[in-house]
């Protein structure tokens, strides 16, 4: 993993694998919304990554990497060879989530549209009446920020956004159907790649010259099943024997539920991985939430006692300590 000046010394996220050269490429495989499919490219910046995938796991990737370099102390920022397998799994929208504090009377909207990408989004009433009187905020990142005030239509229908509307109706007393504050969250998932779809994405790898543009591992983002992973050994072992790449690969495990406890979830995936073992491919299971520019200001959770004091979830952890959850290789 190349850092820039984060004062730590990554071990691939508690794989035991340290990295000795941290200035060399790495690919990275995951989904995004632009560019052609199975198509690698050699990215240089975050901007340039968010203006060629758009959004998705890739992208979210891309700008904690390169936010790890600080340019102003010299360091040169580490490309990327990025590549976006084909979204061949249609997406979906969750069931819409009223707030519990609404007080309004205004009753589920009907969803309508076919998703074209991830988003999450909340309407936040900001005049209170009926349809055609009411006005509303939309944010597009969970609520992090808010557009500006919008008139809800005499129709009852909202743009939300990745081409999903959502249509609301009166209540039975129209002045009362929108109070101030009456929040709704909608939870848009868009296209995905099947586990075969990824397969095609790292073969992809193959057409990469290794003379002009080397790289020495690759991380596949997003959780993975066991055989999925024997599937990639097999590649790993394509490309070293027909295209000499002496490469590893790095992958996720399947990740946690929402309503999975911490020790089920554990038991879950050593029960999957506890016999895997191969030379060529890393895999580990670990989670935290990315604060940009944040330190001493993180948290996620372990199941090893070597690097906490018990199993379970911590939080605001140094920086420079080093932390993951499971791992085989």
């Amino acid at each position: 993993m190349a850092i820039g000046s984060v004062s730590t010394t990554h071990v691939s996220g508690g794989l035991g694998n340290s990295f000795p050269h941290e200035d060399k490429v790495h690919a990275k495989i995951g989904q995004a919304e632009g560019c052609d499919a199975n198509a690698p490219i050699l990215i240089s910046s975050y901007q340039q990554g968010k203006d060629v995938f758009i959004r998705g796991e890739l992208v979210d990737s891309l700008k904690q990497h390169f936010e790890e370099f600080d340019e102003e102390l010299g360091e040169v920022p580490v490309p990327v060879l990025c590549v976006r397998p084909e979204n061949d799994q249609a997406g979906s929208v969750d069931p819409v989530i009223p707030d519990i504090e609404n007080t309004g009377s205004a009753h589920v909207p009907t969803i309508a549209g076919v998703p074209v990408g991830n988003r999450s989004v909340v309407i936040r009433i900001s005049k209170a009446g009926a349809l055609g009187t009411a006005e509303y905020r939309k944010s597009e990142n969970g609520g992090d920020t808010f557009g500006p005030p919008i008139v809800i239509p005499g129709s009852g229908t909202v743009a939300l956004s990745a081409g999903i509307t959502a249509t609301f109706q009166n209540g039975t007393t129209p002045a009362e159907t929108f109070h101030v504050g009456d929040t709704f969250r909608f939870n848009i998932k868009g296209p995905d790649p099947s586990e075969q779809s990824r397969l095609l994405a790292i073969q992809a790898l193959k057409t990469v010259d290794q003379g002009n543009t080397p790289f020495y591992w690759f991380h596949h983002l997003g959780g993975v099943s066991r055989s999925f992973a024997i599937s990639v050994s097999v590649l790993l072992e394509e490309m070293r024997t027909q295209n000499f790449f002496r490469i590893f690969a790095v992958l996720e495990t399947d990740r946690k539920t929402d309503t999975e406890l911490i020790e089920s979830y554990f038991l879950r995936i050593q029960d999957e991985w506890d016999s895997f073992e191969n030379e060529r491919v890393c895999v580990v299971g670990a989670e935290g939430r990315y604060i940009s520019g944040g330190i001493n200001s993180n948290g996620g959770w372990n199941a090893s006692l070597e690097l906490a004091e018990a199993i379970g979830e911590w939080r605001y952890v140094s920086m420079r300590e080093t932390c993951g959850s499971s791992s085989q290789r």
